[in-house]
């Protein structure tokens, strides 16, 4: 079989394993194709990024934050202003209790892609767990509006206000989400 064939039949079965949460066999599928690809003739077919990135998620998903860690910043090293690749940093830091990483990563994930919900919503948290309520409304702000009945962020925001003892405005937020 052809280099080429084998590396994107690997990350194929890769991504599939994934998708069916078998965590295990996408570590395996995923190792196999950067392995054929890094010693492969055909190099130039296969996309570092998307195994890599296939790789940390696996291993995300087993809580195995440092091989995590370690794929993600290879996707990083691929495509360096991928908003995606730098969010699961964020992710993996975050679990870590790496609160100043986490941070960093999702601003710049925010960075590259300023509209990101999920990256904006993550810094929130990870500000607030650093004491910084008040930033941490400011940043979730927007999301109120455009994102009103998202669960997570409601008690995120309300939680910011009872912080800053902003009680009057942190009353409605807390209505809101008990009718939810």
């Amino acid at each position: 079989m052809q280099d080429e064939q084998h590396v994107e039949g690997r990350l194929g079965l890769a991504h599939l394993a994934l998708q069916q949460e078998r965590h295990a066999e996408a570590v395996r599928q995923s190792q196999q194709a950067i392995s054929t690809a890094e010693t492969g003739t055909h190099k130039a077919y296969w996309s570092p990024l998307i195994a890599y990135t296939n790789l940390g998620l696996a291993h995300y998903e087993q809580q195995e934050y440092e091989a995590a860690h370690k794929a993600f910043e290879k996707a990083v090293e691929a495509k360096p202003n991928h908003a995606i690749a730098h969010y699961h940093l964020g992710l993996v830091a975050f679990a870590q209790r790496d609160l100043p990483g986490a941070e960093e990563h999702y601003r710049r994930t925010l960075t590259i892609n300023p509209d990101d919900f999920h990256a904006r919503s993550n810094l929130a948290v990870a500000v607030l767990h650093q004491g910084r309520a008040a930033e941490c409304a400011e940043l979730l702000e927007p999301l109120m509006v455009t994102h009103p009945d998202d669960v997570t962020n409601l008690t995120n925001y309300g939680s910011a206000l009872l912080v800053l003892q902003r009680f009057s405005e942190a009353l409605p937020v807390f209505e809101h989400l008990v009718e939810l």
